[in-house]
């Protein structure tokens, strides 16, 4: 496919998914146990999450319940992002604002305020996965992105295509590696145990996304020792 036909898609695809709205429930999995629910909610360009524990586990060490809502503009860009964490030993009420190059972040329970320079075009891990799904899967992409003001690049490749079971029927998907490498760690800041355990340097994340013009993200494995973790799409709205 020709670079120009490519671009015409993506921006097709962009704009379909900016006048329609995207509900995914997902089952977090940890050796084949459920542990935690996530909804997410995808209209008028935010996106919600909630994230719930419904099991105990080694990899889910403590009870959750947090939300995570970002304003974005085209192509997934983050403008705030707002994130309530419920957890038994750590809580956080804060606002990101994201400028083009830097970021400025509050939270109204620990009165951390900080200001940071961020790479260009850096996402936070929700938007980051959703930009993922309408880029050109089968070439490499590097994009940035921001976890708990560490900053960070991730790199995709294809690995091959792979037909998977689903609530909407049997799909054909692209399997895609993401691996993450470390820009500038500013701290070892705990914040939510949900996007600290999908950024890692040793481990890599696969995604199985639909072939099709929806791109859907059916099912997610965090490659991680003992036992990886899996997402799998269990319910979706449009």
């Amino acid at each position: 496919m020709k670079n120009k036909d490519f671009i015409l898609i993506f921006l097709f695809n962009l704009l379909i998914l900016a006048l329609s709205s995207e509900e995914m429930i997902f089952n977090i999995n940890y050796i084949g146990i459920p542990v935690s629910k996530l909804e997410i909610h995808d209209k008028n360009n935010v996106l919600k999450i909630n994230a719930k524990s419904t099991t105990i586990t080694n990899f889910l060490s403590e009870e959750i319940n947090n939300t995570y809502e970002i304003n974005y503009s085209e192509d997934y860009l983050p403008l705030i992002y707002k994130k309530q964490i419920n957890q038994v030993k750590f809580r956080e009420n804060s606002i990101t604002t994201y400028k083009q190059n830097s970021a400025t972040y509050y939270d109204s329970i620990s009165k951390i305020e900080d200001f940071y320079q961020t790479e260009q075009d850096s996402r936070e891990i929700f938007t980051a996965l959703f930009y993922i799904r309408y880029l050109n899967l089968k070439e490499k992409q590097t994009i940035n992105i921001d976890v708990n003001r560490n900053l960070w690049k991730v790199e995709t490749k294809f690995v091959n295509y792979s037909t998977l079971n689903s609530p909407i029927g049997k799909k054909q998907c692209f399997l895609i590696k993401l691996s993450f490498k470390k820009v500038l760690y500013r701290n070892d800041y705990k914040s939510d145990i949900l996007s600290n355990n999908l950024v890692s340097d040793i481990n890599n994340l696969y995604f199985w996304i639909t072939n099709d013009a929806q791109r859907l993200p059916l099912k997610a494995k965090y490659d991680m020792s003992p036992f990886s973790v899996i997402w799998l799409l269990t319910n979706y709205h449009n």
